[in-house]
């Protein structure tokens, strides 16, 4: 019996071996996965920052910038 995720799955969503090459896949590599550790440091980081300082203007611009330095690191495309 299929669960419910895999009936809604696209095919080539169901394999999740790591490929960098694959634009689905490199998500499961190791790399990928250190960078999002990485950007939840940065996130866990930035909400005890925006506790600290609870400055509309200051959250603002502190959520701005999370989610710039998150796309900007988390983006692979070769240059």
């Amino acid at each position: 019996m299929k669960s419910l995720k895999q009936w809604f799955d696209l095919p080539w969503m169901q394999n999740k071996t790591p490929d960098d090459k694959h634009f689905y896949r490199r998500g499961f590599t190791r790399r990928y996965l250190a960078r999002k550790r990485r950007l939840k440091d940065l996130w866990i980081g930035s909400g005890i920052l925006a506790i600290t300082f609870p400055v509309p203007a200051f959250l603002m611009i502190l959520a701005l910038l999370c989610c710039f330095i998150s796309f900007a690191f988390l983006d692979e495309y070769p240059l």
